[in-house]
């Protein structure tokens, strides 16, 4: 399968229909959904993009409508983007749709349901 190369990216959209359950059975680091390819060749060329994922630059707390990364974007309004747990409970990452863009803060079209944490504390050896 070849969607558009990278002389001449695929400009259009392209959707790919997984069924199942979003919170279905996991498989141990590959999730519950997939496109595998096996004997084949799958070669896909979009939209560039200056940035694909980028890390938050504040803590969004639950009940948040809006984050703030760290890496400049180029990302639109009515793109959907997951923002992902950072708990020890994959289920808690969010999938939400970009209702604004200013400068490095999106406005999410619903609020958060968790917090998510942008950095991590670094403990030191003697705190162990």
């Amino acid at each position: 399968m070849i969607a558009g190369t990278e002389d001449k990216p695929y400009q259009h959209q392209l959707t790919f229909e997984l069924h199942g359950d979003y919170y279905g059975a996991q498989l141990p680091m590959f999730g519950n959904k997939g496109i595998g390819c096996m004997e084949c060749y799958l070669s896909l060329y979009g939209q560039p993009r200056t940035t694909t994922w980028t890390s938050l630059d504040s803590t969004a707390l639950a009940g948040s409508t809006s984050i703030t990364v760290q890496d400049s974007i180029d990302w639109q309004v009515g793109e959907e983007i997951v923002i992902a747990s950072t708990d020890f409970d994959h289920n808690q990452a969010e999938r939400r749709t970009i209702a604004a863009v200013n400068g490095k803060t999106l406005t999410l079209n619903q609020s958060l349901n968790y917090q998510h944490f942008a950095g991590v504390e670094n403990y030191g050896t003697d705190k162990l």
